[in-house]
Order: structure tokens, then sequence, then C-alpha cells
């Protein structure tokens, strides 16, 4: 009875430190609460491999629970003649251990072919471009059709979308905005180039997730979704400037 008291005990203690890592996770920014067409389409992705894993974690466990219990389950375990043992053991090798992962692994190939393909991959023409320029540890976002900048913030109108060009000065670091695209690696001496767009008005935290130095925890920034009038607005409010940029 005491040992029933200290696994129940025990279960409770889990159930409560679980909820209270999920509550505490609630306000951080998630890839699984997509707010932007690329976003969705990494979280489907993400959903198909976690219920996929889960259908494959739970056959295991079966199979296993189904063997150990017919093995000590007296007269339920007969041994197979020596051909069809060995039948039986290859056919599990060759379902289990090849057909079957080769199945797996081409649909989740086919799976991430169609979800990058899905993404948007060109803006309009004559679209907004915006720099985002990595330094240890903010962020220079420059509007160069409109000469201006900002520090670690990034405005961009809903339902268009927006080229956006990442490079770095100094050392790698990684643009992620998890609630509109994943991430994108900044290499010092090059520029990549990506389309940023949101489906609905909003404040979207980002962050750097390459360790790139001492203050890498506080590499954030932020991107302010709205509406292209509002945009507008605002964009032509801005001085006609590019200024120095400081840290």
């Amino acid at each position: 009875m005491d040992h029933l008291i200290r696994k129940a005990l025990l279960a409770v203690c889990l159930i409560f430190s679980s909820a209270l890592l999920f509550s505490s996770c609630a306000e951080l920014p998630a890839s699984l609460d997509p707010k932007g067409s690329a976003a969705a389409q990494i979280a489907n992705l993400g959903w198909v491999m976690f219920g996929l894993g889960t259908v494959i974690w739970v056959g295991v466990i079966v199979l296993l629970l189904a063997g150990l219990f017919r093995r000590h389950a007296p007269g339920m375990y007969k041994p197979l003649p020596a051909k069809e043992n060995a039948r039986a053991v290859n056919l599990w090798i060759v379902g289990g251990g090849i057909v079957m992962p080769a199945v797996i692994l081409i649909g989740l190939i086919a799976s991430t072919v169609w979800a990058l393909r899905s993404m948007p991959a060109k803006e309009a023409d004559g679209g907004l471009v915006v720099e985002v320029i990595g330094h240890q540890w903010w962020w220079e976002v420059r509007y160069p059709d409109h000469d201006f900048m900002l520090k670690d913030e990034i405005r961009i109108p809903i339902g268009l979308p927006v080229a956006i060009r990442l490079s770095s000065v100094d050392v790698i670091h990684s643009f992620w905005v998890p609630e509109l695209h994943g991430k994108f690696d900044l290499v010092p001496g090059r520029t990549y180039e990506f389309v940023l767009e949101a489906d609905q008005p909003g404040e979207y935290a980002g962050r750097c997730a390459e360790f790139c130095g001492q203050w890498h925890a506080r590499m954030t920034f932020i991107v302010i979704a709205m509406q292209p009038g509002e945009f507008t607005t605002w964009l032509e409010a801005q001085p006609k400037a590019i200024a120095t940029p400081t840290p």
C-alpha cells in the first residue's frame, strides 16, 4: 500500500510540475501558433511529424508489451520450427527495418518539399524591401528605398510579402520570428533573402537563435505588422535620412 501511495504522489508531482512548465511558456512566441503563411506550413509539417512519431511510438510499445506478456504467459509462447522462425525473423527485419522506414522517410521528404514549395518565395514587383543586419548584440533594420533605419524593430504591412535581406557584420547570427517564419542564419560576408509575410496585425517577438557571444540572450527584436493604410502613413512620416547606427 505504501508503495502505491508513493507512486501516486510521484505522479501528482510530475503532473503539477508539467503544468507549471507549460504555464511558464504560455507567453513565449510559439511556432505552433502561426500568424503567417510560411509559419503555418512549418507548423503543419511539425504536426505531421509529431503525429507520425506518436503512431510509431505507440506501435513499438504495443509490440513490446505483446512480446513480454506472450513470453511470460503459460502456454502462449510456442517456439517455431527453424525454417519458419528464420522466415519470420527475415520478414520483421525487411518489413520493419527497411520497408517501413523507407516509406516513412519518403513520405516526410515529400511533405517537406511540398511545405517548402508552398511558402511565399518572391515579393510583389516594386514591393517593400527591408535590410536586416546583425551586430553583437543588436539588429540594424534599414528601409533602403525610403532612406531611414530602425533598431531592433521591423514594421511591415499585413497581407503583403516583404523581401528581407539578411547579413552580418561580425559573427554568425540567426534570424527567427517563430510566429511568422523559420530560422535563417546570417553568415558574415553573405546576403540571404527571403519573404516575410504576416496575416494578422500585431507584435511578434523575434530573437537570435544562434549563440553569438556574451549578450546573445538579449539580442531580440520585434516585428510589428500593421494595416496597409496605417503602415503607409507611418512610412511617409519617417525622416528621409539613414543615420549612423549605434548599438
